[in-house]
């Protein structure tokens, strides 16, 4: 099978974002917006909570918010683009109000969606 390599195209970003957009997927058309503006990977991504970006006594989205990276444990300030800002707004506003994470699980638990290798990347049993 081959590698999975990552969106280079503009156009193709917007693709997927309209596609997540008109199928009403506000979490899925955030994930690719403010992954592709904020160059996170994808656990920093997923443990991002709503008081990181949105600041409840003002009503407003941050225009940069500071996060402990997970794999180099280096501190990193993010400034979310203006399309960053318009995709968790429309995903605010349709949000359960259960979660403190931005991409929750939309599941019961409202627990963070949880970041899954894919089966071929992970070594094989008794392999190093």
């Amino acid at each position: 099978m081959p590698a999975t390599e990552p969106i280079r195209s503009k156009s193709d970003l917007r693709s997927m974002s309209s596609y997540f957009k008109l199928r009403g997927q506000f979490r899925n058309n955030a994930m690719i917006v403010v992954g592709a503006h904020t160059a996170l990977r994808i656990s920093d991504l997923l443990a991002l909570t709503w008081s990181d970006v949105y600041d409840s006594h003002s009503g407003k989205f941050c225009k940069r918010f500071t996060l402990r990276e997970g794999k180099t444990k280096k501190m990193r300030t993010v400034t979310l683009h203006p399309n960053a800002v318009e995709a968790l707004a429309l995903l605010y506003s349709h949000r359960r109000e259960d979660s403190a994470y931005i991409f929750a699980s939309n599941r019961r638990d409202r627990q963070r969606l949880a970041h899954q290798p894919h089966p071929e990347s992970a070594t094989p049993p008794g392999q190093p």
